[in-house]
């Protein structure tokens, strides 16, 4: 049965939107200290600052859309993420985002990836190297092979958009040092 635990915390991809907003450390200890979702949510509320419960809530209520979606309308969002660190390694910001289209796995990393390519220009940051954790994504994107998938036409919007920068690299990491 799918209930509110489940549906925010329960799943491993529920998990991994956490990390991409750079939530996970707030989250995380909670998991083992509270036994339902509602501590858990008015504990955050409490204790946390209002940055980061503001971002707590707009990735809740994306979890939340989402779950109903599937559930009443037998329709998927995807939802997917991405964080910025500064030099250091501390987390900056993050954004969230959500599509009405089913994406595989694949197009949903690289629409991350997109999406704070187009962040970090607004930004007008420079030096920035973008880490993904799918190999094949960043492999595309650093390659000169082209074809006709819905990926590969992301792909070449990335490279169009990486072009026109010169201090921006991509690189692979593995899903444990992401």
């Amino acid at each position: 049965m799918e209930d509110d635990w489940h549906v925010f915390f329960g799943y491993h991809a529920t998990n991994l939107c956490w990390r991409a907003a750079g939530l996970s450390t707030i989250v995380d200890h909670r998991l083992q200290t509270f036994s339902d979702a509602k501590s858990i949510i008015l504990d955050i509320y409490n204790k946390e600052d209002k940055k980061d419960a503001g971002r707590f809530a707009l990735v809740l209520e994306s979890l939340w859309k989402n779950s109903n979606n599937i559930v009443w309308n037998n329709n998927r969002e995807d939802l997917w993420g991405w964080c910025l660190r500064d030099n250091m390694g501390r987390f900056t910001i993050a954004g969230v985002a959500w599509d009405n289209d089913i994406l595989s796995p694949l197009e949903a990393e690289a629409l991350a990836l997109k999406e704070a390519i187009h962040s970090v220009l607004t930004m007008n940051l420079n030096n920035v190297i973008f880490e993904s954790d799918s190999q094949v994504v960043i492999h595309g994107i650093n390659s000169t092979v082209t074809g006709r998938s819905e990926l590969n036409a992301l792909i070449i919007s990335i490279q169009r958009l990486l072009s026109s920068v010169t201090n921006f690299k991509v690189k692979f990491i593995t899903l444990s040092s992401n």
